[in-house]
């Protein structure tokens, strides 16, 4: 029996006036009317953009709820924009790869993953390091750590963003480590690393950032302490305190109970670890803010800063952005702000 063939997907950026299109694109803010003007209104979007969606002739008593459908219509214009009438609006057919439509990190994850590789074999501390290895050797959490967003929406809210948040944390922690060298380097090292791997279980890997059912009972920080400590009962010769050292820092690095911390910070790499996952979260809201300020002096509101502004110069020129790995360089296609803030999905 002949496979059947795949077909190529059109993405918002590429939808032109005067052409038709069928493709699957995702869809939200879906809104039924009953009035005159078109019985549907909608907006489709992927990782390169959105655009309006209209149909004319709609059966109200379908509902639609927010994810992937197959678009067929017309593209056009409405007040300047791009708009597509769709005729027929139906699920996506399962040959559709639909993980091409969502945002993904600006690194490829197969860099940053050897990048996390070489950090682990980098550990001076051996009964750290063979908990790396142990780690590392676990193929289908591997799979979901490189899969998987850092949040739903507060920051790396896509593919591969728990995977380059791990690496941002890590690299401002071991920067405060090389200032103070009384801090232990590679317990730090292993906090930053594994610091929300208990999101591989708390969020979806498939389909747009969402959290599973377990994430919202018990959200990341007791699950990532808890598969951590599964991984240390598998080392007979692990060093206790050195456990319950890994274990607070994982624990406490939101930084306060209200946060969902299981205790505050009690050590100076804990407290280290906890600045340094604001640090890496903000910065990327801050930046990515002054990247899409568009030639203005300062930026929208920027929620991690409570909602102040951030000046991009006179000059109208946004800063240079820093290694993308550690940055949120997307727009938020989730319809909420990618700006950090200090919450339990942050």
């Amino acid at each position: 029996m002949a496979r059947k063939r795949k077909r190529p997907l059109i993405f918002v950026c590429d939808l032109t006036p005067g052409t038709t299109v069928d493709s699957c694109f995702f869809l939200r803010q879906i809104a039924p009317n009953a009035g005159n003007g078109p019985k549907l209104r909608a907006r489709i979007w992927d990782r390169t953009g959105e655009a309006a969606l209209i149909v004319w002739e709609w059966d109200p008593r379908v509902a639609l709820a927010d994810g992937p459908y197959r678009v067929v219509g017309t593209v056009g214009t409405y007040a300047g924009s791009v708009q597509v009438c769709a005729d027929r609006l139906e699920a996506c057919p399962l040959e559709a790869d639909l993980m091409e439509l969502l945002p993904a990190a600006p690194r490829p994850i197969a860099a940053m993953w050897a990048d996390l590789e070489r950090l682990c074999a980098g550990c001076g501390s051996p009964p750290l390091r063979a908990l790396f290895n142990l780690i590392l050797a676990d193929q289908a959490l591997c799979e979901r750590w490189q899969q998987a967003p850092a949040a739903v929406r507060h920051h790396h809210a896509y593919l591969g963003g728990l995977l380059e948040h791990s690496l941002g944390v890590a690299r401002v922690a071991l920067a405060i480590a090389d200032h103070y060298p009384a801090l232990d380097r590679d317990l730090l090292l292993a906090g930053a690393l594994l610091h929300d791997l208990g999101k591989t279980e708390a969020y979806r890997i498939q389909g747009t950032p969402d959290m599973t059912d377990q994430g919202r009972l018990l959200g990341h920080v007791y699950p990532g302490a808890y598969l951590v400590h599964r991984f240390i009962e598998r080392l007979p010769d692990f060093p206790p305190e050195l456990r319950d050292r890994l274990l607070h820092l994982i624990g406490s690095h939101h930084g306060e109970r209200q946060f969902g911390v299981l205790e505050v910070p009690k050590t100076p790499e804990a407290v280290v670890l906890h600045y340094a996952d604001n640090v890496d979260a903000k910065l990327s809201a801050v930046f990515a803010a002054c990247q899409q300020a568009n030639g203005q002096a300062w930026t929208a509101p920027v929620r991690s800063l409570q909602d102040e502004r951030v000046f991009v110069g006179s000059g109208n020129a946004a800063p240079a952005m820093p290694d993308p790995g550690t940055l949120d360089l997307l727009d938020d296609p989730f319809q909420g702000s990618l700006f950090a803030c200090d919450d339990p999905d942050a």
